[in-house]
């Protein structure tokens, strides 16, 4: 639940907050600091490294269980 901000200082805290922290809807759902701040291909190299990992060990556990 977001709190009622004291004064304008809290305010633009809470503002600058909700979009620095959150995922957006834009492309690849990265968040607009990262992007500005030179993260948001690292980022994406990583997911697509995960990805590929799950994908891995998820064809690894259905070949142990066909046998």
């Amino acid at each position: 639940m977001i709190k009622k901000p004291q004064t304008s200082k809290d305010a633009a805290e809470q503002v600058h907050r909700k979009y620095r922290d959150r995922y957006h809807e834009s492309p690849h759902n990265v968040t607009p600091a990262y992007v500005y701040f030179g993260r948001g291909k690292a980022i994406l190299r990583e997911r697509e490294k995960i990805k590929k990992l799950k994908i891995r060990q998820r064809r690894w556990q259905n070949q142990k269980q066909a046998e």
